[in-house]
């Protein structure tokens, strides 16, 4: 029998989440975690952006788009903004982004609401809290191993509502 020390024991005992606590609790850790899902959302805003006015590839920008709308979608309706202007551009963008999964060939049909949508996030995305964000992206990673992601989805992200 291995003797364990009373801190080994309390770790033996504790929950991963007891156990990795402290790097979400500590305010310089939740400023770095901040800084980094903040530097992802632009990384793929970037690329959204890229493949949305300039690509030729359909599964491309729907992939990039898709993804950068689904996490806003989602964190606009847990701040309660998934009713604005801006929120219901991005939902004919999904919508846009739908059409053009179905239709890859309609790219230059559907760019411009596209680029639209990518304009709103623009605007929406100084009201979110990277943590919201953070939030959509965990739940988009859960949808994306069970099926894949639909407009219904997007829209019933922005009005606040879970996504099973």
């Amino acid at each position: 029998m291995k003797k364990t020390t009373a801190h080994g024991r309390k770790l033996a005992r504790m929950s991963e989440w007891e156990k990795q606590r402290h790097r979400f609790a500590h305010p310089v850790a939740k400023s770095c975690t901040s800084d980094f899902i903040q530097k992802e959302i632009s990384r793929l805003r970037a690329a959204a952006s890229f493949h949305a006015f300039f690509g030729d590839n359909a599964p491309a920008v729907v992939e990039q788009a898709g993804r950068l709308a689904y996490v806003v979608a989602y964190a606009a309706g847990l701040e309660r903004i998934g009713h604005t202007p801006d929120a219901r551009i991005l939902e004919g963008a999904a919508s846009a982004l739908g059409d053009l999964s179905e239709h890859p060939g309609d790219l230059e049909r559907v760019r411009a609401s596209i680029c639209n949508g990518l304009d709103a996030v623009d605007r929406l995305l100084p009201q979110l809290a990277p943590l919201a964000m953070a939030a959509g992206a965990l739940h988009l990673d859960e949808i994306l191993q069970v099926r894949g992601l639909m407009v219904s989805d997007v829209r019933r992200a922005l009005q606040g509502g879970l996504v099973a």
